[in-house]
């Protein structure tokens, strides 16, 4: 397993200041190489790392905010070469690609019909690539419309992205060899100021 990290960046302030990149990161596991949660700047980051975004297999995307998506066409179209084939696979939290009744999904129509697969992701949900398995988990961020992931073949990845710490959250990445942590605020942010939506480094103190 490799993962090439194509920036550690989040949240909305350094987001679109880039104090840190935001081009989320890629796992390459027993043949495939999936791009996870491609925001800002990932092409520019990929090109810089010598990384070519054609040889994608898949892409996956773990809810609809801009840091962790903004890039998703550049990404498919990239992985489909330019639009001129339809291969790889497309997993993406449900209500980007199917929309929500107060918000329309998140891709168009012609970059959801550029994959060969597309799969509407909830928690729980497995999809089998044929050579590995990526597995839903929950998140407790954006409503309710966010999940993690779990990448599973010879090596066991675990990434939990934007969510709040939740009792037993732990036990969905059980296991895993590398465990990736979003974790936007410092352990000294104050428990009474307003529901954190993300995770603390204390948060992540717990979980490890």
């Amino acid at each position: 397993m490799k993962i090439t990290f194509l920036g550690t960046g989040g949240g909305r302030f350094v987001m679109y200041r880039q104090l840190r990149w935001t081009g989320g990161f890629l796992v390459s596991l027993d043949g495939e190489m999936i791009h996870v949660d491609p925001g800002p700047g990932a092409s520019a980051r990929a090109r810089q790392a010598g990384i070519n975004l054609e040889h994608l297999t898949g892409i996956a995307i773990s809810h609809l905010h801009t840091e962790h998506m903004a890039e998703a066409r550049v990404s498919i179209e990239a992985m489909c070469a330019g639009g001129l084939e339809r291969k790889g696979f497309l997993v993406a939290e449900r209500s980007i690609i199917e929309g929500t009744p107060e918000e329309p999904p998140a891709l168009s129509e012609y970059h959801k019909g550029l994959p060969e697969t597309l799969i509407p992701i909830s928690p729980g949900r497995i999809f089998d690539t044929g050579l590995i398995s990526i597995k839903a988990t929950p998140a407790r961020h954006a409503g309710g419309r966010a999940v993690g992931f779990v990448f599973e073949g010879s090596a066991k990845l675990g990434y939990i992205s934007d969510t709040e710490y939740f009792d037993g959250i732990e036990r969905y990445y059980k296991g895993c060899d590398v465990l990736v942590i979003n974790t936007t605020y410092a352990r000294s942010f104050p428990d009474n100021i307003f529901s954190y939506d993300h995770l603390r480094t204390i948060d992540a103190k717990k979980i490890i």
